[in-house]
C-alpha cells in the first residue's frame, strides 16, 4: 500500500533526494525503495530514469536500463561508456528500444551473451549483423539467422554454414529465398 502511495507521488520526489533520506538507512529498506521506484508506472517520469540510469549502483543501472520506458538516448550513453557493468550492457541489448547505435557498439562486447542478444535484436543495423553472421560463436551466428530483420543476402551465406542449428534457422527464416533454400537440400 505505501508502494502505491509512492507511485501516486514520485513525479514530485527527486530520486537522489530520496536516497539520501534512505542512505543511513539499512540495506534492505533501499533494496525496498528500488522495488517500489521500479514498479511505478514512470512512463511519463521518464527523466527518473534517466537519473537511474546513471547510479553508482549496478542494480540500479540495470533496471533503469530493462525498463521499456527509458529514453533510447539514456541506453546510448550507457552502451557507449567503458565503465558500465556487463549486466547492464546486457540489459540494453534486451531492452526494445535500444537504438541501433547502441546495439552496433554493443556487437564488439568480449562477452558472448550480450553479442547473441544483439544478433536477435530487432533494431539491429543490417551491417552489424552481417558482422555477427561471421562470429565464432555459433549460437551468435544462429540469432542472426532467425533474427527478422536479417536479409536474404545474410541467410545466403549463412546457409553454408558448419553449425547445423544455424542451417536450420535459415531454412526456417521468412526471407530465405528459394535458391537459398535449394543449397540446404
Amino acid at each position: 500500500q505505501t508502494g502505491g502511495l509512492f507511485c501516486r507521488f514520485i513525479g514530485g520526489w527527486m530520486v537522489n533526494s530520496v536516497k539520501r533520506h534512505l542512505a543511513d538507512s539499512p540495506a534492505d529498506e533501499l533494496n525496498e525503495f528500488k522495488t517500489i521506484v521500479f514498479s511505478c508506472s514512470l512512463g511519463h517520469k521518464r527523466y527518473i530514469l534517466a537519473d537511474l540510469i546513471k547510479d553508482e549502483d549496478p542494480q540500479v543501472q540495470e533496471m533503469a536500463a530493462a525498463h521499456p520506458n527509458v529514453y533510447p538516448e539514456s541506453l546510448g550513453e550507457a552502451a557507449q561508456n567503458e565503465d558500465t557493468a556487463a549486466v547492464v550492457k546486457l540489459a540494453i541489448a534486451l531492452n526494445p528500444v535500444a537504438p541501433d547505435y547502441a546495439l552496433q557498439i554493443l556487437s564488439e562486447s568480449d562477452d558472448p551473451q550480450i553479442r547473441k542478444n544483439v544478433a536477435k535484436h530487432l533494431n539491429t543495423p543490417l551491417p552489424t549483423l552481417e558482422k555477427l553472421a561471421q562470429d565464432q560463436e555459433t549460437q551468435i551466428r544462429e540469432k542472426v539467422a532467425e533474427n527478422p530483420a536479417t536479409s536474404a543476402e545474410i541467410l545466403n551465406k549463412l546457409a553454408t554454414d558448419a553449425g547445423e542449428w544455424v542451417r536450420h534457422a535459415v531454412a526456417s527464416h521468412a526471407n530465405t529465398p528459394l535458391t537459398t533454400l535449394e543449397k540446404l537440400y
